[in-house]
């Protein structure tokens, strides 16, 4: 959590109880989750939808949170190494995946990024 708390003083914001909710929540889960479950997961912690929103959205911008698409809506997740998803084509769930590419920096760019969709179908959904 320091590491995070770090970046978020570095860019001159306060780590907030609402913030520090939304880090502790994420750091426990392996795939993103969308701002809806994020504010269902901290029930009891009086953390409404709107501060989760407005607390994703910011971490997004400092870099502490990357987003992903889920269906219609945002799906956050740590930011601390660059990874993929992989989507089940059945059920929908998504699982974070290490990326382990390196790609050299073509002449001429700067802030080369990348991303790659995977989709398979999960082990509960091929059993049935």
């Amino acid at each position: 959590m320091t590491k995070y708390a770090n970046q978020v003083k570095t860019a001159g914001r306060r780590m907030t109880k609402a913030r520090q909710a939304v880090l502790r929540y994420l750091q426990n889960q392996e795939e993103p989750r969308t701002a809806a479950e994020i504010s269902r997961g901290l029930n009891g912690l009086r953390v409404d939808l709107a501060s989760v929103y407005r607390n994703v959205e910011l971490l997004e911008r400092l870099g502490v949170l990357m987003r992903s698409r889920q269906g219609n809506s945002a799906a956050y997740a740590l930011s601390d190494r660059h990874h993929h998803h992989i989507t089940c084509r059945s059920c929908r769930r998504r699982v974070c995946l290490p990326c382990e590419v390196s790609l050299p920096q073509p002449k001429g760019f700067r802030s080369v990024q990348h991303e790659v969709r995977l989709t398979g179908v999960c082990a509960a959904c091929a059993s049935v």
